[in-house]
């Protein structure tokens, strides 16, 4: 039998993961949960890293959705 996940402290735990890859953009990322689904919000300046986000995201243990709403907003094209 596995062990249960206490989920109450799931989008902490998907924070703490998206902290822990060392990418400054993706510790502005605004975690939510309900039920099984944790949405990904904010902004984040490449697509790479919105991918990053929500593979890592995937990866922490409890989740069964994950819904990437993160905007790719690349600084360079904005002020051009």
């Amino acid at each position: 039998m596995l062990a249960s996940v206490d989920n109450a402290d799931l989008p902490g735990r998907v924070a703490t993961a998206l902290r822990q890859k060392g990418y400054s953009p993706l510790r502005e990322v605004d975690v939510s949960t309900k039920d099984d689904l944790v949405r990904l919000s904010g902004q984040v300046p490449t697509y790479h890293l919105k991918q990053m986000a929500q593979e890592t995201a995937r990866g922490v243990q409890g989740v069964v959705r994950v819904q990437n709403d993160l905007k790719v907003i690349c600084s360079r094209l904005a002020s051009a």
